[in-house]
């Protein structure tokens, strides 16, 4: 049996990029998660002070460590995660339960 694993990230940008600039450097690894064996669904939320809420559902633990091995690895991956506030960062890995 697969248990999904739902990866949340919360994070701002740092200072100096348009909203319109967030909103395609957030955009840009869609195409790289979804190439990724295990993805099944990512949604990305903004609230109203600014910081972004991402959600990605993978089938199981091992699919979802080593989607995150891949990102640190691939140059699009690099380039977001490099316009992000590294103090505002917060990443968590929880197992579906219902």
């Amino acid at each position: 049996m697969h248990e999904q694993i739902t990866e949340v990230s919360s994070f701002k940008f740092k200072d100096g990029l348009s909203p319109e600039e967030q909103l395609a450097a957030a955009q840009s690894v869609t195409s790289f998660l979804e190439s990724n064996d295990g993805f099944i669904s990512r949604t990305c939320s903004q609230t109203e002070d600014g910081v972004w809420v991402d959600v990605i559902v993978w089938e199981n633990m091992e699919k979802a460590k080593q989607a995150a091995e891949r990102a640190h690895q691939t140059p699009v991956c690099l380039a977001f995660f490099s316009q992000m506030d590294e103090q505002s960062i917060r990443f968590l890995l929880a197992k579906r339960m219902f």
